[in-house]
């Protein structure tokens, strides 16, 4: 895509605030997106410990989210850096420690979301079987939607 854009002499600038996977961030990738006009790019980072890196699957490390984020600082993209709080095993801990991790990167945005137990995923199946599901309205857990209430 970003050979594309070059190409075709598009004059675009545009980014990726959904986020890209930190294992996939090489200088040649974040070269293309620079050269084709890409200015923001957002990291998935999710927590700020190992441990709960890996409970939640995310197969990414600390280290890995370390030298992405400073290569896209150096190249001078704007970085965002999403966190989850509350993930299965979350302890005050390990909270603490995404915080601090999250100063450490000192992105130009860090967005915190709480874990959501969504129908089909692990979470939600310990925490139905616990009956500590709190509501089955997901739009409860939609922190963009907003009820006619809070209007």
């Amino acid at each position: 895509m970003c050979r594309l854009i070059k190409e075709n002499g598009v004059e675009l600038g545009w980014g990726l605030p959904s986020g890209i996977r930190v294992d996939t961030v090489s200088e040649e990738l974040m070269t293309a997106l620079k050269e084709a006009g890409c200015y923001r790019i957002g990291f998935g980072v999710e927590s700020g410990n190992d441990q709960i890196l890996k409970a939640i699957g995310k197969n990414t490390t600390k280290d890995q989210i370390r030298r992405a984020v400073d290569l896209a600082k150096r190249m001078r993209f704007e970085t965002s850096c999403f966190f989850i709080i509350g993930n299965l095993g979350e302890t005050r801990q390990t909270i603490d420690d995404t915080i601090a991790f999250a100063r450490e990167l000192d992105p130009d945005v860090a967005q915190f979301t709480m874990a959501i137990p969504y129908p089909g995923t692990e979470m939600f199946d310990l925490l139905s079987s616990q009956n500590r599901i709190l509501s089955h309205d997901w739009n409860d857990y939609d922190y963009f939607q907003v009820g006619t209430s809070d209007i």
